[in-house]
């Protein structure tokens, strides 16, 4: 294999890992960039493929689809963490670049490890206890919390209240129960980290949610201490998973400024759509200057976004949006419209005032 940090010019190809929106908004921006994609995905007809230069439908583990896919690639990364680990490792033994790698995704994508991670390397998170069914769960003294299911959770899904006043869940596999924390706000710190070492972040983002799931975000107003201990935070996971990619570190920030990680994601994050619009360098282009080893200048607020997600039936609001002189509407092209599924976003500018 050639060295890791060489850059990997326009003209090569990226290869993603999962076919739906996060992955197309990152093919759209390849392409401008001028590189080719193929999206290896085991859905037909998936989002991304409209944007990308090339599609396999096949199942994750499949060897002889997956080594034409490697051949076909430059660099490979991922649109979602709910990918086999097998997948990964059978890709990296192909000879082809991999970013971020199966160790990162094996934290990623299993919340015992993640949390085992987090205290191995004291950063600081909600206390929790591994319960394995509602027997373990019982016999927990304090039960004011919340328990969620170790895999496949995401906006909400797998996820319960546990209070006196709540009956049990009934289960019988792999959770964590994490008690309560009394939050001020939900934030995030998207960060990239590269094959040299360098770091590459944004600053905070203020996330509100609605029944579990993320209805908008934007740069977080925070005092100077809360935001650098929320970055120290994140520079401190990405360098302790030895990350080359993109993570995103979700937090609860607290009174005193305290601040908790709650879980990451190794990939473009929903909350991070308000660069599309907001930023002198998109997500989806951080991450490709980040895998591909290019030049990547200080990112910084170029005007004032709230992106707000467009859940379900919201997608019919396109209309609303296109009318108004500060709002962008992104839509994902999916064919099924499902209650509480992301269709698109939408971006609601604010210029930044003139420096003075």
């Amino acid at each position: 294999m050639s060295d890791d940090t060489k850059p990997i010019p326009p003209g090569s190809t990226i290869g993603i890992l999962g076919g739906g929106q996060l992955g197309r908004m990152f093919s759209a921006v390849a392409l401008r960039m001028g590189y080719k994609t193929v999206i290896y995905s085991d859905v037909d007809n998936a989002p991304a493929f409209e944007t990308a230069s090339e599609s396999i439908v096949a199942d994750y583990k499949d060897e002889d689809k997956l080594k034409d896919f490697a051949e076909k690639c430059d660099v490979i990364t991922l649109e979602f963490e709910n990918i086999p680990i097998e997948t990964l490792e059978f890709l990296s033994e192909a000879d082809v670049l991999v970013r971020p790698n199966a160790d990162v995704l094996r934290i990623a994508q299993y919340r015992v490890e993640e949390k085992k991670f987090f205290d191995a390397n004291k950063i600081p998170t909600a206390e929790w206890q591994h319960v394995r069914n509602i027997d373990e769960l019982a016999e927990i003294s304090k039960l004011n919390g919340i328990l969620k299911l170790a895999r496949n959770g995401y906006d909400g899904k797998g996820q319960f209240t546990v209070s006196p006043d709540n009956p049990l869940p009934d289960f019988q596999e792999d959770a964590i129960f994490e008690e309560r924390i009394n939050f001020e706000q939900e934030i995030s710190v998207i960060i990239a980290r590269t094959a040299s070492g360098s770091l590459h972040y944004y600053e905070p983002i203020h996330n509100i949610h609605k029944f579990h799931i993320l209805h908008s975000s934007t740069p977080a107003q925070i005092n100077q201490t809360a935001s650098d201990r929320a970055i120290e935070i994140a520079k401190k996971v990405a360098v302790s998973l030895n990350l080359i990619g993109m993570v995103a570190v979700e937090m609860f920030l607290c009174e005193n400024d305290e601040i908790y990680v709650n879980e990451i994601a190794p990939r473009p994050h929903n909350s991070g759509h308000w660069t599309m619009d907001g930023a002198n360098i998109c997500q989806f282009e951080l991450l490709l200057r980040t895998i591909c080893n290019l030049p990547i200048p200080k990112l910084y607020i170029t005007q004032r976004v709230t992106m707000i997600n467009l859940l379900g039936d919201d997608v019919h609001k396109w209309g609303h949006y296109l009318d108004q002189e500060d709002e962008k509407i992104y839509i994902y092209g999916k064919t099924e419209i499902r209650a509480n599924r992301k269709m698109g976003h939408a971006n609601i500018i604010t210029p930044l005032p003139p420096k003075s």
